[in-house]
Order: structure tokens, then sequence, then C-alpha cells
């Protein structure tokens, strides 16, 4: 008797083992299918080019940055350039 509950309780580890693997299979099999499905989709894709489209934006520059908080920043300032140029100092001809 003690040998048949035994016997019942390992089949039925068995059983929950093969069932695992049964699981452990098909998610593999999923896996595959969608690894295989996203080198497509890159093949497909221009290398060095967004996926999709891009719209361009209809303004130059941006002229105002609102925060998240709501506070907006002033423009920027355009930088003063000075050119600074050698003075060359001739010497008279003789």
């Amino acid at each position: 008797m003690e040998t048949r509950g035994r016997f019942n309780k390992d089949e039925t580890h068995l059983d929950n083992i093969e069932t695992h693997c049964t699981n452990i299979n098909a998610t593999l099999k999923s896996l595959e299918v969608n690894i295989s499905q996203l080198a497509n989709s890159i093949k497909g894709q221009q290398f060095g080019k967004f996926p999709t489209d891009i719209e361009t934006n209809p303004k130059d520059y941006c002229k105002a940055i609102t925060l998240r908080s709501g506070k907006q920043m002033e423009t920027p300032k355009p930088k003063e350039i000075i050119d600074k140029e050698k003075e060359v100092v001739q010497e008279p001809a003789k």
C-alpha cells in the first residue's frame, strides 16, 4: 500500500513536470515567433532613419520656453559677437 501511494505521488509529480515543460515549450515558440517578426521589421527599415515619417516643424525656431511648473522663461538674448582683429602695424617703406 505504501509503495502504491508513493507511486501515485511520483506519477502526479511527473505529470506536473510534463505540464511545466509543455508550457515552457509554448513560451519559447512564442518568443521565437516574436523575435523573427522583430528581425523582419528591422530589415525593412532604412539604416540611419527613423521608422516613421516625421512632421517638420512649421516654426523656424522656438520663441517661448515653458517649464513643467508653468513658469515661462525669458527669451535668451543673442550673444554679442565682437571681432577683435589683430592690429597690423606696417613700417614705412624706406
